[in-house]
C-alpha cells in the first residue's frame, strides 16, 4: 500500500491534465499545494492512474487504520491509547509541518518566484494566509479520528 501511495505522489507532476506552468506560490486558491512541481513531460496514462488512486486509497487508509483501533483501544485503555497515538501520530505530524513543510515547499516557490531567495521565500511563506502542512493533513485527521474513537470508548465502552 505504502508503494502505490509513493507511486501516486511521484507521478503527479507529470499529469496532462496539469497546465503548461506552475501554479503561482502566492496567489489563491493555492494549488500549488496539491501540484507543487509541474512538469513538461506529460502522459496520460498517469491521470488514469491518479484518478483510479484518488477514488480510493485515502478511503482504504483510513479504513486499514480504523481496522486496529478498536482491539488497541481495548488491549491499552484509553488514556494510554491516546499518549501513544499523540507520540506515534501527533510529535511527527508537528515536526514535519513546523520543519519539512516549509524546507519541501521551497522548489515550488523557486519555480515561480521573481525573487528566489531564501529570505524572499521566508517572507512570502509567513504572508500565507495558512500554514501549509501538506501531506500531513492525513495525519491530522487520523489525530482526530484517534480522539474521537477513545471519546466513544470513553462514553459508550461497547460501541464496537
Amino acid at each position: 500500500m505504502i508503494i502505490v501511495v509513493l507511486a501516486f505522489h511521484s507521478v503527479l507532476p507529470y499529469l496532462a491534465s496539469l497546465p503548461a506552468v506552475a501554479y503561482p506560490f502566492d496567489s489563491a486558491p493555492y494549488l500549488w499545494q496539491a501540484f507543487p512541481i509541474v512538469d513538461r513531460h506529460r502522459w496520460f496514462g498517469f491521470d488514469l492512474f491518479c484518478a483510479w488512486q484518488d477514488l480510493s486509497l485515502m478511503a482504504l487508509m483510513f479504513f486499514l487504520s480504523g481496522l486496529f483501533v478498536s482491539p488497541s483501544l481495548v488491549r491499552k485503555g484509553g488514556w494510554s491509547f491516546l499518549a501513544d497515538r499523540l507520540l506515534r501520530l501527533g510529535a511527527p505530524c508537528a515536526l514535519a509541518i513546523i520543519v519539512l513543510s516549509p524546507l519541501a515547499y521551497y522548489p515550488a516557490y523557486r519555480v515561480t518566484a521573481v525573487d528566489p531567495g531564501v529570505s524572499a521565500y521566508w517572507q512570502h511563506w509567513l504572508s500565507l494566509p495558512f500554514w501549509p502542512c501538506g501531506p500531513q493533513w492525513f495525519l491530522c485527521q487520523l489525530m482526530g479520528f484517534n480522539i474521537l474513537a477513545v471519546g466513544m470508548h470513553r462514553f459508550a465502552p461497547g460501541w464496537v
